[in-house]
């Protein structure tokens, strides 16, 4: 193939190329890192079953689904639920990479503090 040929098939360097994301459909909450800054519940005020205990509860009452959900980058979004403190932990200490792990046991060690979007894709077969 003539290199002439090679050239006439670049891009011209004043291309724009916009990527629109796909969106997620599902239930969606939101977690601000700066929520973590008075730290974990100590351990020394409260013993291993009362902490894991404490954050069980915070997931149920935040109504965290018992399911995988996927993390999202952190974006300003309308319908978000903004989580509370303690169950802004607990979802991060069940992380692992992108997704929420439900039977993942709590573990405060692998929290690593930031924002997030937490979305719980629905149920049923994509359109």
């Amino acid at each position: 193939m003539p290199a002439s040929w090679l050239r006439n098939m670049s891009v011209p360097p004043r291309s724009t190329i916009l990527v629109k994301r796909p969106g997620f459909e599902g239930t969606v909450f939101a977690g601000n890192a700066a929520l973590l800054k008075g730290g974990a519940p100590s351990e020394k005020k409260l013993a291993p079953p009362q902490v894991e205990k404490l954050l069980r509860d915070a997931l149920e009452v935040a109504g965290i689904p018992d399911r995988l959900g996927v993390f999202l980058p952190h974006e300003i979004r309308q319908g978000v639920t903004h989580l509370p403190r303690l169950a802004v932990l607990a979802v991060l200490a069940r992380r692992s990479g992108p997704l929420y792990i439900p039977w993942r046991s709590l573990s405060l060690a692998a929290v690593e503090p930031r924002d997030f979007l937490l979305v719980f894709p629905e149920e049923g077969d994509p359109e």
